[in-house]
């Protein structure tokens, strides 16, 4: 609207002016004014965005890598905080993997407590167990083996 031109070819502040423009344009609909410049009080951009664009795919966004034993310290779906519910793929899931397969179940999990909460009659969101191909039992009875023995998970080549 303001550049003409995609966000990789932006600059922070022009991406923010972009964003800007477009809520403002969005929310002003009819001939109200909801939103204007004075309701701006701050922003902020990712920091894990790199300028300029490096124009090769490059992503520094610290992702969570699921560690032997760390399940038991990942949040259900619905927490201590009323009315509050995550869906991320760091939710405890029977995927149990940091994934989009995770998240879609974790946002499933976060659907069903608000149905739940709200008292809706609506049918709540499936959930079922993953299933792991059958042709990897061998594979991870190795893996269980060598982690059992304090071994690295992947064989060395000779």
């Amino acid at each position: 609207m303001v550049y003409g031109k995609p966000a990789r070819e932006c600059t922070a502040p022009q991406i923010q002016e972009e964003v800007w423009t477009q809520l403002k344009q969005h929310l002003n609909a009819g001939g109200a004014t909801t939103l204007d410049d004075t309701n701006l009080l701050s922003w902020f951009l990712d920091p894990d965005i790199e300028f300029p664009n490096p124009g090769t795919a490059a992503n520094a966004e610290p992702l969570l890598i699921n560690t032997a034993g760390s399940l038991q310290y990942r949040p259900e779906a619905q927490v201590e905080l009323e009315n509050l519910f995550l869906a991320s793929d760091y939710v405890r899931t029977y995927t149990d993997i940091a994934c989009m397969e995770a998240a879609n179940e974790a946002a499933r999990r976060a659907v069903n407590c608000v149905l739940a909460a709200s008292g809706s009659t609506a049918s709540p969101a499936q959930l079922w167990p993953l299933e792991e191909p059958a042709f990897l039992k061998p594979l991870q009875e190795v893996d269980r083996i060598r982690f059992g023995l304090g071994l690295p998970h992947h064989l060395e080549s000779t």
